[in-house]
């Protein structure tokens, strides 16, 4: 039943992450694009449950474990933009304003 779960909650990770790569306006593919840290989340426990509950693993747990953690990077490269460990992008307005005039 664990395992059961385990290939769940992998499938889940996968599917919700590679169903806003889909250029669609359809509200429930779209649905998706809010939560991706919690999608990178749950993709970091299946990657830590995974060699744990299912050693040894097969050739097909050892594919998903891959798309799994594809899924965890790509959804930590969105996560990673609005981090305070990302630069900025736009300049302080203090170093704006200090700034001599031409």
């Amino acid at each position: 039943m664990a395992a059961f779960l385990l290939y769940l909650m992998a499938g889940l990770v996968v599917v919700a992450t590679l169903l806003p790569i889909w250029r669609t306006e359809r509200w429930w593919v779209r649905v998706l694009d809010f939560p991706r840290f919690q999608v990178a989340l749950l993709a970091v426990a299946v990657l830590i449950l995974m060699p744990v509950l299912a050693w040894p693993l097969s050739a097909a747990e050892l594919a998903l474990l891959v798309a799994v953690a594809a899924a965890a990077l790509w959804q930590a490269s969105w996560v990673w933009r609005y981090s305070p460990l990302a630069p900025l992008e736009v300049g302080n307005i203090r170093a704006a304003r200090d700034a001599p005039e031409c």
